[in-house]
């Protein structure tokens, strides 16, 4: 049996001169290496993506210009569970996040054995490299060259899902916003039980302010992952920025029943009740929101 193991160790380095803004880096091992770079995402407590970056060959990574405050750190890896903390900007010190192997449940007999995503290994090689010389890109905000390495690795491999999913990305940084949707949705059928597509479809939506695109992509997202109480959280932010206050209250209750320790469900769950004049409502999530900041 082969264990798999991930740490992240996280530190923030303040710019000098610098008191506002800091850029959190870090690195990134695993045994074994990964067949595909890892990606890191970095998100307001409500869920919603601030930025994404690639961890590097060797496992570096950098966050840049952040202001202070609390984020959400997401890791989401074939083989792996999904993961997301909260960290604290500026930090110090260094913080270490392990993923954890998934354990396949259904083998008989329950032996503990693990299942790894190896698709990509089946992958033509120039792909892969060209897939490769784009994560290099973005991670030096090389967007353009991004996308041709990325399209590259498409024309050569055109099942390659993962070089769907960072061109979409990289085509919604740059404003092709119409490309960005094909490549979100071309990804989606090439993992049709993948959530991943929709969600950051719909993010691309709430960035471009497009609301009731947004909440449509949540929408598809949830059915392809009814339990993810980050997709319930970010389709209850669609709806209340659209003004449909009972939709997104519903949403949102769904959210904190999925994931009860979240606090970005209770800020929102707490303007949501407010605007609809429900003040006991709000009261008691104020009372939890006070809780969930204790046990930080």
């Amino acid at each position: 049996m082969v264990s798999f193991l991930i740490l992240v160790s996280l530190c923030v380095v303040q710019p000098i001169g610098q008191d506002v803004r800091s850029d959190l880096s870090g690195s990134v091992v695993s045994t074994p290496p990964l067949a595909q770079p890892l990606v890191l995402r970095l998100e307001t407590l409500n869920g919603i993506t601030i930025e994404e970056t690639f961890a590097d060959p060797q496992g570096a990574f950098t966050f840049r210009n952040l202001n202070p405050g609390s984020y959400g750190l997401r890791i989401e890896q074939s083989g792996f569970n999904p993961l997301r903390e909260t960290v604290r900007v500026p930090f110090s010190g260094n913080l270490q996040v392990r993923l954890q192997p998934v354990k396949d449940e259904t083998l008989e007999g329950g032996d503990g054995r693990y299942t790894v995503d190896v698709s990509e290994l089946k992958l033509p090689k120039k792909a892969l490299n060209e897939y490769y010389k784009g994560i290099r890109a973005v991670s030096e905000d090389n967007l353009q060259h991004a996308i041709e390495h990325f399209e590259r690795a498409i024309h050569i491999a055109p099942e390659y899902y993962r070089a769907h999913l960072a061109l979409a990305e990289a085509y919604g940084r740059i404003g092709r916003i119409d490309d960005s949707e094909v490549e979100f949705r071309l990804a989606s059928t090439l993992s049709p039980h993948d959530a991943e597509p929709f969600v950051r479809l719909g993010e691309l939506n709430l960035r471009n302010e497009k609301f009731a695109n947004a909440a449509g992509a949540f929408k598809e997202a949830a059915q392809r992952s009814p339990t993810s109480g980050r997709i319930a959280l970010q389709l209850g932010f669609a709806l209340f920025r659209l003004n449909q206050l009972p939709e997104a209250e519903a949403s949102l209750l769904q959210a904190q029943h999925l994931a009860p320790t979240e606090p970005g469900v209770c800020l929102l769950l707490i303007k949501v009740l407010v605007k609809q004049n429900k003040i006991k409502e709000a009261r008691a999530q104020q009372e939890l929101l006070r809780t969930l900041r204790h046990h930080e």
